[in-house]
């Protein structure tokens, strides 16, 4: 029954959404029509401008997505970090919640996926005096920025503790700047774009990656 009313509503409310996109198709016809009553030259420029303008309007969005993206990685390579060659292999990985995370052998190809079944994390009974903590939801150094995040993209943030005292060794975050998806469709809200979206599986396997990247070591998460 649930899937029968959103099935309804979609119905209902899609052709309101992609309503721009919906009158712009159904005016191409009309403005051939309307191009044939000039000659050649300005009948081609009249039906050129039709499809560019919105491509080019679709371009700048794209690039203006891109280019706030790209702005806000580089201010986090920017942030001070210890180097990796500082890290030694034996260095413990745990969470917050004081778990230790199983290290397996790295594989150039990438970390393999979780064993199945699970096998239960191993529970520190005393925190060693320099490790590695992971922390999956972790505060922005750089701030928000009023902006949503992208789903399954952070913030991870990896630090070396010793002696009670942090440093940052790696730091992940993508704030959400929906590039519009091609081919260009305009709705009510602007162009469209992909869901923000993911499920956990993808999430677990970002978040091995980010460690993977950080360190040259896979963990089971």
């Amino acid at each position: 029954m649930e899937l029968l009313v959103w099935g309804i509503f979609y119905l209902v409310s899609a052709p309101i959404i992609f309503s721009p996109t919906i009158l712009y198709l159904w005016a191409i016809p009309r403005v051939v029509r309307y191009a044939a009553g000039f000659s050649p030259v300005a009948a081609g420029g009249i039906l050129t401008a039709y499809v560019v303008v919105p491509c080019i309007l679709w371009g700048f969005a794209y690039i203006s997505a891109k280019n706030a993206q790209d702005a806000y990685q580089a201010r986090i390579d920017a942030l001070p970090k210890v180097a990796v060659s500082e890290l030694q292999p034996e260095l413990a990985i745990v969470t917050k919640e004081k778990v230790v995370l199983a290290e397996l052998d790295p594989d150039p190809s990438g970390c393999p996926p979780p064993l199945s079944p699970r096998q239960p994390r191993q529970q520190l009974t005393q925190m060693p005096a320099r490790y590695l903590l992971l922390d999956t939801d972790s505060d922005i150094p750089l701030g928000r920025s009023g902006k949503a995040t992208t789903a399954g993209e952070g913030p991870f943030q990896l630090t070396l503790v010793e002696n009670g005292k942090s440093s940052l060794v790696a730091f992940h975050y993508v704030p959400f700047n929906p590039k519009p998806m091609f081919p260009p469709i305009f709705t009510l809200h602007g162009w469209f774009h992909l869901p923000n979206t993911i499920n956990t599986t993808q999430v677990r396997a970002n978040v091995v990656d980010f460690v993977r990247h950080a360190t040259g070591r896979c963990i089971e998460y």
